[in-house]
């Protein structure tokens, strides 16, 4: 690695016998490891008792450290030389060679304070352009990735899987996360698109773990008087991300039964998070909603009716959301709501007062449009 980093490209002839020694490692402590699983699944069939001596123990700590070393130096290949070097031809080797870490990675950051390696490899990986085609060959490790949002993922873990599915969102930084509605789909939006579903619920299983923690932290310091501390660095970051996967769904418009369920899945899981604040990541959030309502059932767009329309009313004893346009976004996405059913005249009504009294000035800046709020 400090060979590489001192020459540069100088050296970039000799990537390619790199990338075989790399991957000649991987396959070997592969079938190493394979072979120790055996071994062990003999041992608890037949009820052995005998503890692993401390050779062999010694052995699959040094394959270990070996197969980690070699994914991170891997990682380190990929990112210095992904603009100069295809790295395609290695790809079918790549993923067979780290087949069980990438099963096993789902169970491996349970409680891990720090990203493991094949983590911080696949990371690589997603993080440009030119390599995100390597992940289409491997199923099973956008599943593993995905399925590493758990209650259980501490904050360095979730930052590298969120860094992860912003890199397929934006195809590695090149396309800007406010044109995801384009037809033109990425390689890593495809890979989304195909693993939604999964990912939809990953986030809902952690955000009801984390509100639940939430919670409860909030009852002990209530009984001990402390004040809580409600601040989670990656809440805005899984925000910005759910925000995105939503419009990519919108965008897919695919109008079959799983959709419009994964459609309500997200709408259940965002309408929750929505505060009397005008925050950017607020706005952008309720704009996402307003975006999935019309693909919703009628049902499930009544449900969000009352919490909608309550965030234009006052917070408490303060003044409610001052911003015209977070309020004009609330107004349409109510607007969508009360014009779904086309039958209910008197949700119309209801539809266009809110849209009448929350309407602004085309001739003044930063204005009420009081000839629509009080018309004379």
């Amino acid at each position: 690695s400090d060979v590489i980093t001192q020459i540069g490209f100088g050296v970039k002839p000799f990537v390619s016998t790199f990338m075989n020694l790399l991957l000649t490692l991987c396959e070997q402590t592969e079938q190493a490891l394979i072979t120790s699983r055996k071994n062990q699944a003999l041992r608890d069939e037949s009820n052995d008792n005998e503890t692993i001596s401390t050779e062999e123990h010694d052995a699959n700590s040094r394959m270990g450290r070996v197969r980690s070393l070699s994914f991170l130096r891997l990682s380190d290949i990929f990112t210095k030389f992904a603009s100069a070097v295809d790295f395609s031809e290695h790809g079918n080797r790549l993923w067979k060679s780290m087949s069980s870490s990438v099963i096993a990675l789902p169970n491996t950051v349970i409680n891990a304070e720090n990203p493991p390696s094949v983590l911080q490899l696949i990371e690589s990986i997603a993080l440009h352009h030119k390599l995100i085609p390597l992940l289409y060959q491997s199923d099973d490790c956008i599943v593993a990735v995905f399925k590493c949002i758990a209650g259980t993922t501490r904050m360095k873990v979730m930052n590298s899987v969120l860094r992860i599915i912003e890199g397929l969102l934006t195809d590695g930084g090149t396309v800007d996360n406010t044109n995801l509605g384009n037809d033109g789909k990425s390689v890593g939006q495809v890979l989304i698109l195909k693993h939604i579903h999964l990912l939809i619920a990953q986030f809902t299983n952690r955000l009801i773990r984390e509100a639940q923690i939430a919670n409860s932290e909030e009852d002990t310091s209530r009984s001990f008087a402390v004040k809580a501390i409600k601040h989670n660095p990656t809440e805005g970051l899984q925000l910005n991300i759910l925000c995105q996967v939503s419009e990519l769904l919108v965008s897919a418009g695919r109008a079959n039964d799983e959709h419009i369920s994964t459609m309500e899945d997200l709408c259940s899981l965002l309408v929750p998070l929505l505060k009397f604040d005008s925050h950017p990541n607020q706005i952008y959030l309720v704009r996402t909603v307003k975006s999935l309502m019309p693909n919703l059932s009628n049902e499930a767009m009544m449900s969000h009716f009352h919490s909608l329309s309550k965030l234009l009313g006052p917070n408490k004893n303060h003044a409610g959301i001052i911003s015209h346009e977070h309020r004009q976004i609330i107004s349409s996405a109510i607007s969508a709501i009360c014009s779904h059913d086309s039958g209910c005249q008197k949700m119309k009504v209801v539809a266009k007062a809110i849209e009448d009294i929350n309407s602004v000035s085309t001739s003044y800046v930063d204005e009420h449009d009081f000839e629509r709020i009080l018309p004379v």
